[in-house]
């Protein structure tokens, strides 16, 4: 395409390890400060993936003999004794069908990165960055029976129009009772890319844009109106805008627990924390997935993740309607249907709302696209219960061909 699961499980390893574990951080300010570093062709000096506190880098290489893509954050840890996190998407070129990753570093310096597909299958990437720059080790799955296990090998590379980005990762709290150190707190994070070492500066301009404008922060957090019907605000970079919605989440925080006591419980632990990853970075397409993790009280948090993809030739965040004929949602809807059966062992034969909360699927523009399909993702209590956590189907646009504007 030119113009451009059920894993309830998956969702609460995630949101745990990556956000949970964050709550612990020490309050910063941090950032990649490679500069135009991460546009550099791999023949000049790169910087390891242990050289910087966070990064987003793309990696192309191989599985045994097939090629893959990874594109991979690095989140800032709490301190150096702290492993840690990474996150991200891995996908095969041959079908481009974009994988959730995330991991940590281990003690022996090796990382390790737990896959999960999109049908619940389990594999692993175990190794280390050599002195050439070279990501290698090996990968294997433990699901399939007998397990398989095969080298890979990854270097940093950001050809055939893929942009390079820095990742600025932010994190601070703010304590409700100060001076007591059992005291409850609130927790921000957020991470934000800003491209680099872009020629074209149009795409740069556009892009920063798109990152940098989002809804007023000084909103109470009892506020139920909807997001897209809130005032909108443009940040001249990542630092203001990370600082600036910090202070208005720390202030309507302390404002919410005014009349609390010393003594109260983990409920009154606030977080609000974000990460940016990158799906698909090639052809002037670029894909990504920002995650989200509130916590505000209760039984649990809320795990929302929001697509989006840009077509940077013509500086345009894509819709349904840029990638679809007219009269395209019947097709779409049957093989979302078909998918979402396969996904949870639902019999032809059966309701979908045997399993979910729906009897029929439909269509969410929360979406993303590679060069090879279409991902739609449906969050956790949206068509089916909490506990059953997100929806990604992802559909190759060879079944597509026939409503797809090519």
């Amino acid at each position: 395409m030119k113009t451009t699961n059920h894993f309830s499980f998956f969702i609460f390893r995630f949101s745990f390890f990556v956000f949970s574990c964050l709550f612990l951080f020490s309050c910063k300010q941090s950032g990649s400060n490679t500069g135009g570093v991460n546009s550099a062709p791999p023949t000049q000096t790169f910087t390891t993936i242990a050289g910087q506190k966070t990064f987003y880098k793309q990696f192309k290489g191989t599985i045994g003999t097939q090629p893959i893509t990874l594109n991979l954050t690095k989140s800032n840890s709490a301190d150096e004794g702290t492993a840690n996190t990474f996150s991200g998407f891995v996908y095969y070129e041959s079908d481009q069908k974009p994988m959730r990753i995330y991991g940590i570093s281990e003690e022996s310096g090796n990382i390790n990165l737990d896959v999960w597909s999109h049908e619940g299958n389990e594999s692993f990437f175990n190794g280390k960055q050599n002195a050439d720059g070279i990501f290698a080790g090996t990968w294997a799955d433990t699901v399939s029976m007998p397990h398989k296990s095969l080298p890979f090998s990854l270097r940093e590379t950001y050809d055939n129009h893929a942009i390079a980005f820095d990742y600025a990762n932010f994190i601070d709290s703010s304590v409700l009772f100060k001076g007591r150190e059992d005291s409850p707190k609130a927790l921000f994070m957020s991470g934000i890319l800003t491209p680099v070492g872009t020629e074209d500066k149009t795409i740069a301009a556009f892009l920063n844009k798109c990152f940098l404008t989002t809804v007023d922060p000084n909103f109470n957090l009892s506020d139920t109106t909807p997001m897209d019907k809130r005032p909108k605000i443009s940040y001249p970079n990542a630092t203001a805008m990370n600082k600036a919605q910090c202070a208005a989440y720390f202030k309507d925080y302390l404002q919410t627990m005014k009349d609390e006591k010393p003594g109260a419980d983990y409920n009154l632990n606030y977080n609000n924390s974000s990460i940016v990853n990158v799906i698909y970075n090639a052809d002037n397409l670029l894909s990504i997935a920002e995650s989200s993790y509130t916590f505000t009280g209760g039984a649990h948090g809320m795990d929302v993740t929001t697509l989006s993809s840009y077509q940077l030739q013509n500086r345009k965040k894509l819709t349904l309607d840029d990638i679809f004929k007219p009269d395209y949602q019947p097709v779409v809807v049957k093989l979302l249907e078909t998918a979402v059966r396969k996904q949870l062992n639902i019999k032809p034969n059966e309701s979908l709302n045997s399993a979910l909360f729906v009897d029929k699927m439909e269509i969410t523009d929360n979406f993303a696209v590679t060069q090879k399909g279409i991902l739609f993702l449906y969050n956790a209590d949206e068509i089916a219960s909490h506990a059953q956590g997100e929806f990604s189907i992802f559909i190759p646009f060879a079944d597509l061909k026939g409503v797809l504007k090519m």
